[in-house]
């Protein structure tokens, strides 16, 4: 399969999946407008999307926007049909990302250890 295709579907799935979170389009309560997509994974025959949703949410709050957007699938797939007239919609599964918190985490326990280092 052709690379540039799956990056060219994928930035569009995430984009038009951005809106319609941003937009408010989702109608379950647990979605927060906050959530973020950080990155579309799409199966190499195209079939399905592994969507990473994060944000600057505490923990419960992105537990039940990844729960309610999985729920809110059949509708997302809808959508994204409707925008990009697809002749087959990857099937969504929508997944918490973690890793920034991780890595600022990492950031602020190395900055910490390196100022009790360098200070006298």
């Amino acid at each position: 399969m052709n690379s540039y295709r799956q990056e060219r579907l994928a930035h569009s799935i995430m984009r038009e999946l951005a809106t319609a979170i941003a937009q408010d389009m989702v109608q379950d309560p647990r979605v927060s407008t906050l959530a973020t997509i950080y990155h579309v994974h799409l199966s190499s025959d195209l079939s399905q999307a592994t969507v990473r949703v994060g944000g600057m949410l505490n923990q419960r709050a992105l537990h039940r926007s990844v729960a309610g957007l999985n729920s809110a699938r059949g509708f997302l797939q809808h959508y994204i049909n409707q925008r990009l007239r697809l002749r087959r919609v990857p099937r969504l599964k929508f997944v918490l990302h973690t890793t920034l918190k991780e890595n600022f985490k990492i950031a602020q326990r190395l900055g910490w250890h390196h100022e009790r280092i360098s200070s006298p």
